[in-house]
């Protein structure tokens, strides 16, 4: 087994531990799929989606498993989980950007991110909202942990 396959293997563990092991995170996807398919359904088909970090390709299967039809487009600065994501995502509908996002060209139906806004570098809204057609939406599923809350 070469080193990516190793990291993948690796990376494959932690997703299913933090799955099955955080507080909300399985909910959390499983509401990001359903507010993703309302928007899809509503869309021509082959729609182009955008994004934001590969999760070593993690999230993109996810998507294709449910909706095979999407072009996706990864933006992801972290050369690693690019490459991890390739392996996993060969032969399927997905391009990868590992440039800066302000970079990213591109006119996109819909951006999902996951566990990817509290990452991102202030201001990279801007740039997200330059690359979205007139129609698209943004989902984002970030975390907000409860235990990190007040009162106030």
């Amino acid at each position: 087994m070469d080193l990516v396959d190793e990291n993948l293997r690796r990376l494959n563990e932690y997703y299913g531990r933090a799955v099955d092991g955080h507080v909300y995170i399985r909910e959390t996807l499983e509401a990001l799929f359903e507010t993703v398919g309302n928007r899809l359904a509503r869309l021509p088909p082959k729609p182009l989606v955008l994004e934001l970090g590969s999760h070593g390709g993690f999230i993109s299967e996810s998507l294709l498993k449910r909706w095979p039809d999407v072009q996706i487009v990864v933006s992801d600065e972290n050369r690693g989980l690019v490459d991890m994501a390739r392996r996993r995502l060969t032969e399927r509908n997905v391009c990868f950007d590992s440039g800066p996002l302000d970079a990213l060209a591109g006119h996109f139906d819909l951006v999902v991110s996951v566990a990817r806004h509290h990452h991102l570098p202030h201001g990279y809204l801007r740039a997200v909202h330059r690359v979205m057609k007139p129609d698209s939406v943004y989902v984002l599923a970030d975390e907000l942990c409860p235990e990190y809350c007040g009162d106030a």
